[in-house]
């Protein structure tokens, strides 16, 4: 299939992989799974479409820019970056596991021991970011995914934004994000802070405890009897409406969390 014009909207790719799957995407990509012959196994293919706007290209570049700049044990990783027939392809990562949407709608209400071991590792890798002056502004059940071993990695940095560049492709004022995970202020399009992740991860975490999606503004789904104590409440904050009332940045909301986890 490789080696095939594979219709208008694909490139033709050198003989070195084999398109084994497309994954479902919202965005303007094309995402495969693929056998890598050069590395010898299985990949993911992100390939972006040709495209006149500017602040879609502008947000393709910097998406792979920061995947090349970014290394973490619980980020997907990015591979190379390629550029063929005008289409700019990541060449990605496979973490064969699954997203954490997928696991939390077919096993309703995961195990709090479960949960906080992919909070603690999701406040890892977004503590690496948020250090780095980067906000991943999409934090949810589909952008974590699974290895074999059980671990989770933080997805998609399509929408990540430098907060040292507030001029950046999306604007510093813009609301781009997920409704249901955007905190108040984040789809008021406020300027970008660390504290838009938290309050995602915060809905995140309530999602996988409860099995239900996120609601309508205001209304709380309660977490199970059995969630402890110190869990809720972390949730909780996470789950602030005003960001002063959140931990500034995810380095300090996961020295708590240790601190309370190892309580």
């Amino acid at each position: 299939m490789a080696a095939e014009a594979l219709g208008p909207t694909v490139p033709r790719l050198p003989d070195r992989w084999s398109l084994l799957a497309e994954l479902p995407t919202g965005h303007q990509t094309q995402v495969w799974i693929a056998e890598d012959r050069q590395l010898d196994e299985q990949v993911v293919l992100k390939i972006f479409q040709p495209c006149t706007d500017t602040r879609i290209r502008a947000r393709a570049v910097t998406e792979v820019r920061l995947g090349l700049l970014l290394q973490h044990p619980h980020l997907v990783q990015l591979h190379e970056v390629l550029d063929i027939d005008d289409h700019l392809m990541a060449v990605m990562e496979f973490v064969p596991g699954g997203d954490l949407a997928r696991i939390a709608a077919f096993e309703q209400g995961q195990p709090a021991e479960r949960v906080v071991r992919w909070l603690g590792q999701t406040l890892d890798v977004l503590a690496y970011l948020h250090d780095h002056h980067v906000i991943h502004r999409d934090v949810k059940p589909s952008n974590l995914l699974l290895t074999a071993d059980g671990d989770v990695k933080l997805a998609d940095l399509g929408l990540a934004g430098n907060l040292d560049r507030l001029d950046d492709p999306e604007g510093g004022t813009t609301g781009v994000g997920t409704p249901g995970y955007m905190a108040p202020e984040h789809a008021a399009g406020g300027d970008p802070a660390p504290a838009w992740d938290l309050y995602s991860l915060g809905v995140t975490i309530r999602q996988l405890l409860t099995g239900q999606r996120p609601i309508a503004a205001g209304a709380r789904h309660e977490l199970p009897s059995d969630c402890p104590r110190w869990l809720r409440q972390f949730t909780e904050r996470l789950l602030a409406p005003d960001p002063v009332d959140r931990w500034p940045t995810a380095r300090e909301a996961a020295s708590v969390f240790e601190a309370q986890r190892m309580a």
